[in-house]
């Protein structure tokens, strides 16, 4: 009874050092795609830009109304633009973005349970290994 909550206990901080191991490979993954892509600004220029965006959300104040109402407009013509173009897209390639998001979507998924069957697979492992 015992080696089985031994064996329980052990597969538990192995999925868990799985999952931060995962979790890591994708913040770094998502670094290096920011510091790739980020058109070359260093990492101090890209946060004092957010920061200064904050700044001005926050003591934005005064004129709000009328500022909301004009990005709402601007949103909704972009919208507007956005489904104008994706319509004058050939048939193959509205197709292929298709698949492409479904391929994206599936690779994920399959990731997802890809990582649970490995965890089971090491559960699996160290029961046969308690007995």
């Amino acid at each position: 009874r015992e080696r089985q909550k031994l064996s329980v206990a052990q597969a538990e901080a192995s999925r868990g050092a799985r999952r931060q191991d995962v979790e890591l490979k994708r913040l770094h993954a998502e670094l290096l795609e920011l510091q790739g892509g980020g058109g070359g600004l260093p990492m101090a220029s890209i946060q004092r830009q957010l920061l200064s965006e904050v700044e001005a959300l926050r003591g934005g104040g005064g004129g709000g109304a009328g500022e909301e109402r004009r990005l709402r407009e601007e949103n909704e013509a972009l919208k507007a633009k956005l489904g104008r173009l994706e319509r004058q897209l050939p048939g193959d390639q509205r197709a292929q973005l298709q698949r492409v998001a479904f391929l994206e979507r599936s690779s994920r998924g399959l990731e997802a349970e890809r990582s649970e069957l490995l965890v089971r697979a090491t559960v699996a492992e160290e029961q046969l290994l308690q007995l």
